[in-house]
């Protein structure tokens, strides 16, 4: 499924966005032959991180604790609620581990029958349609769940195994063009 372009359909944006478009419409019953026994026979497996780690220097650190100390200080002083205040150290303490921890290696396996994530089966039943997002020297590949508050699933990818798992996902998911919702786009510059 390549663009006559030249460039990776998969890689957003910036590179191949008509041809997204055109990808976008269709669906499953329209794939050649040739590729749905390609996809069929030979599933991909990869490792990639859980998240995208991002370094926080001391900058990060020192505005993080003003924030707190300041929430901390509305709760006491003005809305006199302790059990605000102690849900706001509760929420800064779970915040601090969750930045220091590093990321899982996560393996995934992609076949005909569904993704494998870890020791999770997902079929493919569960999900209405994909969507892939650059995020820095990784992509990912977001899967919108059917159930209405299902819970999306976000995997990543090396440039390498990107065409090959965007094929396997577009023969049996439409593919949608995603954005970075407001949420999103908070967490990057937050660097979350």
């Amino acid at each position: 499924m390549q663009p006559s372009d030249g460039h990776n359909y998969w890689q957003g944006e910036e590179e191949g966005s008509e041809h997204l478009a055109s990808v976008a419409d269709s669906t499953p019953n329209n794939i050649s032959p040739e590729l749905e026994e390609d996809v069929l026979l030979e599933p991909v497996t990869w490792e990639a991180s859980e998240y995208i780690h991002h370094e926080r220097d001391g900058l990060w650190f020192i505005v993080f604790l003003g924030i707190t100390i300041l929430l901390l200080a509305l709760s006491i002083f003005l809305i006199q609620n302790y059990f605000f205040t102690a849900l706001i150290v509760v929420m800064a303490v779970a915040l601090l581990i969750y930045t220091r921890r590093p990321p899982k290696i996560i393996r995934y396996t992609l076949n005909d029958e569904g993704l494998q994530i870890g020791e999770q089966f997902h079929s493919f039943n569960e999900y209405r349609a994909f969507g892939v997002v650059g995020d820095g020297a990784l992509y990912s590949v977001k899967l919108l769940p059917t159930a209405r508050f299902g819970q999306e699933v976000t995997l990543y990818f090396s440039e390498n195994e990107g065409e090959r798992i965007v094929d396997i996902l577009g023969a049996f998911l439409p593919m949608e063009n995603l954005h970075l919702d407001l949420v999103d786009q908070l967490l990057r510059r937050l660097r979350l």
